[in-house]
């Protein structure tokens, strides 16, 4: 990854692992989050009781996270990788494999995390009852559960990445005046897929509610693919800038 010599699939490869690796700080705080999480549930389970699921609130710290992941892709990772000479295209398809590869496991996490709780209430005759719409509706509907955390978390990606990217290319005036535009996947895909949480609560998009799951799957993937395909036009000519001494 240190010259333009270098064949294009050893690019690729070493500029996904750059993003993977600099952004590790995300499964920190995916341990923190997991700690704190068990650390609220005893205490409720010592001191009170619980009738809600608990687990339910994790996807709201996992899109956050994504989200950060996706502001610091083009000001933070690009100007490292392209000055070794990696091509903003060959940058612009590590980082969208890089952080599907992230979103996936985290997904898994959280169906993991939803099934350990569904058992745990289930041994203690407690109900695992969600307190907002989701693409799946009741415990043991794992392939949606996933579905829909990884959706909700490439939505959130798509919107840093976004926001990162015009802040980047066009400077903090008119990138605040932007962020709007950014947020759009992210509040798109949450009105779409979630049905609830920060923006669906206010904002639904009542026709996808009679919609089967996989045809707001599907939707909401094309949405995602037509915002990465105008990052990517926006990166490919977006000069690097240079660092203050």
């Amino acid at each position: 990854m240190s010259s333009l010599a270098t064949p294009w699939p050893r690019q690729l490869r070493g500029t996904y692992l750059a993003i993977i690796y600099g952004n590790a700080w995300y499964w920190w705080a995916w341990a923190v989050l997991i700690l704190v999480y068990v650390l609220i549930a005893a205490a409720i389970g010592l001191w009170g009781s619980i009738d809600i699921s608990l687990w339910e609130s994790s996807l709201n710290s996992a899109r956050g996270t994504m989200g950060a992941v996706g502001v610091m892709l083009t000001p933070v990772i690009m100007p490292l990788v392209v000055a070794q000479g990696v091509t903003r295209r060959t940058f612009a398809l590590a980082a969208i494999l890089s952080v599907v590869s992230m979103a996936v496991v985290s997904s898994l996490l959280i169906v993991l995390g939803n099934a350990g709780e569904a058992l745990i209430y289930r041994l203690n005759d407690i109900p695992q009852v969600f307190q907002s719409a989701h693409l799946y509706s009741g415990p043991g509907q794992y392939h949606l559960v996933f579905t829909e955390a990884l959706l909700m978390q490439l939505g959130y990606v798509m919107g840093g990445w976004a926001i990162g990217t015009f802040f980047y290319r066009f400077g903090p005036w008119l990138g605040i005046l932007l962020i709007p535009v950014g947020v759009l996947p992210a509040v798109l895909t949450e009105m779409l897929v979630s049905r609830g949480g920060w923006f669906g609560d206010g904002f639904v998009l009542d026709f996808s509610r009679e919609w089967p799951a996989w045809a707001v799957a599907l939707t909401a993937v094309g949405g995602l693919a037509v915002m990465f395909l105008i990052l990517r036009g926006l990166l490919i000519g977006t000069p690097l800038r240079q660092r203050k001494s």
